[in-house]
């Protein structure tokens, strides 16, 4: 993709709250999807794919 989490963060208002989305911490939103998603030109579905988050059960 080439993108950094600066620029994440300034699509999300917050360096934590990226770092959270890339620690896999905390699951995007719908909201989020979409920003990201216009803002790059990534398909809505490719990021609203399920994935593991870091504190859920094995």
């Amino acid at each position: 993709m080439g993108h950094s989490q600066s620029e994440l963060a300034q699509l999300l208002g917050s360096r934590a709250r990226a770092s959270e989305i890339l620690n896999r911490k905390r699951a995007l939103s719908l909201g989020q999807i979409r920003a990201i998603s216009a803002a790059w030109n990534l398909p809505i579905a490719l990021l609203a794919a399920p994935y593991r988050l870091e504190d859920d059960a094995a």
